[in-house]
């Protein structure tokens, strides 16, 4: 079998055929400089040495236990989601006395963890919610005129007993009151 050239990248000009992009720093580099492969076309790995002795490290670091995995991977996806560490999860969790926000369910009467509730028009954190409740407000797209509505059909279908439509003060009120409840 005859020995296949290695692939040539159009870049800006003619690149030279002993030459090759790592796919992982996105650098040309020597053929030399990437270690052989039998299932590559040009016969070459589609990253350089460095970059494969970089990943084979943090792969050894990878923890032991699923714990720890899970743990370090959740860390990561709060950090990138919402820009929180899981430190920070925690001491939320601690202040809220573990229950949900709005409906104050107890973490342990849930199926899931809490959610985190972020400000979709800005940035930041506002709380830790139940599913439902976090559901329920992702569904009426942070609008008070949508949760006014719902409150109105509530109230005008009386389904298990007579609702009482509340203002957006009364909400406040009551919302006021109960972190000053929570503070004693």
């Amino acid at each position: 079998m005859a020995e296949q050239k290695p692939h040539v990248v159009a870049h800006c000009g003619p690149t030279p055929v002993t030459m090759k992009r790592c796919s992982r720093c996105d650098r040309f580099k020597p053929l030399d400089r990437f270690n052989r492969s039998r299932i590559h076309r040009d016969g070459r790995k589609g990253y350089c040495k460095l970059c494969a002795a970089h990943w084979n490290g943090v792969q050894q670091r990878r923890p032991q236990s699923e714990t720890e995995r899970k743990e370090r991977l959740k860390s990561a996806q709060f950090k990138y989601k919402y820009g929180i560490t899981l430190e920070r999860y925690n001491e939320t969790r601690a202040e809220q006395d573990y229950r949900c926000a709005i409906c104050l369910r107890h973490e342990d009467e849930l199926s899931k963890s809490l959610a985190i509730d972020h400000c979709h028009s800005g940035t930041g954190v506002r709380g830790l919610l139940c599913m439902n409740c976090n559901t329920g407000l992702g569904h009426f797209r942070d609008d008070w005129a949508i949760v006014g509505a719902a409150l109105e059909y509530l109230a005008k279908h009386e389904f298990a007993q007579p609702i009482e439509v509340l203002t957006m003060q009364d909400v406040l009120n009551a919302a006021k009151e109960r972190n000053t409840n929570d503070g004693s």
